[in-house]
């Protein structure tokens, strides 16, 4: 090991939070930020999530970001966050490793809905550009590498629930090695919707009423 691994800074898009300022202040004081909801649910059961309604409105607004999925503009919000708080003004002279997991990336957007709709009427001229990328998980830490303007090791890694911790502990392996001198580690996905809920409420998985 060539020393010790501490963190230097982090970023946190979650509900009814949209920085480190409202993350520390909801855990002090015990805000809770989940909604109870009845448009999700196959029968208008109530279920219980945790919606992301604001905090991107830097991406929302620029044009150059209305291709991403909502998943790539919150890693590349929270990326941002944490690596102006650890003061990283330039990483041209370090080695860096981005590492990200992902559990469903962006099956979940209307557009990649549509897109599998239009495959099955074979209706390929509606189609869009971006599908391909929509349905790799990949494409999503690859573009959160180029907006952070990182250049070396790219991961992703795709273990279900578990996959933010192993992007830990990847880049945990890379930095006792010596492989790089930085790592960026996050997570990021984006799955509130009638999809999710059907799905995971038929396994059991999550609760309804």
């Amino acid at each position: 090991m060539r020393g010790k691994i501490v963190v230097t800074g982090y970023g946190v898009k979650a509900p009814n939070t949209n920085n480190i300022g409202q993350y520390i202040y909801n855990l002090k004081n015990g805000v809770c930020c989940l909604d109870t909801v009845t448009d999700l649910s196959p029968n208008g059961e109530t279920t219980i999530i945790g919606r992301i309604n604001s905090g991107l409105d830097e991406f929302e607004s620029d044009k150059r970001f209305k291709r991403l999925p909502r998943a790539t503009l919150l890693g590349m919000a929270s990326g941002k966050e944490a690596l102006n708080q650890a003061r990283f003004s330039n990483l041209a002279d370090k080695k860096v490793g981005l590492f990200f997991g992902i559990s469903v990336g962006a099956i979940g957007e209307k557009l990649f809905h549509d897109s599998i709709i239009h495959v099955n009427e074979n209706n390929y001229r509606n189609v869009p550009l971006t599908f391909s990328h929509f349905s790799n998980y990949h494409s999503i830490t690859a573009e959160i590498a180029h907006y952070l303007s990182i250049k070396g090791i790219t991961k992703t890694i795709t273990t279900g629930c578990t996959s933010s911790l192993e992007a830990i502990q990847d880049a945990m392996v890379y930095l006792k090695n010596g492989i790089i001198d930085v790592a960026v580690v996050g997570g990021t996905d984006s799955l509130v919707n009638k999809m999710a809920c059907f799905g995971f409420a038929k396994t059991k998985s999550i609760p309804i009423n």
